[in-house]
């Protein structure tokens, strides 16, 4: 949750970029309702095919980012940050 926003973030790794066909698959098997963002992570970056896909998604924000995954995290540490929890 980030902003009273249900985010999700996958990382892929794999030696070669995501196609849309395993985009596609990432999304259908990984979407639930109320999320309101989807971010995709492969160091490999993305086809074109898979690019043009995320920019014409509509129903659901999609976003995919190539970047090695310690870069990423070293850009935006707060994606890993915990909240504490009153007891």
């Amino acid at each position: 949750m980030d902003q009273g926003k249900l985010k999700g973030l996958i990382l892929v790794e794999q030696d070669h970029p995501p196609t849309l066909e395993e985009v596609q698959s990432l999304v259908r098997t990984y979407s639930i309702p109320g999320l309101d963002c989807m971010v995709i992570l492969s160091d490999q970056g993305f086809t074109r095919q898979a690019e043009e896909f995320a920019n014409s998604c509509s129903t659901q924000r999609l976003q995919l980012i190539g970047s090695k995954t310690d870069v990423f995290f070293e850009a935006f540490p707060h994606v890993l940050h915990l909240e504490k929890r009153n007891s």
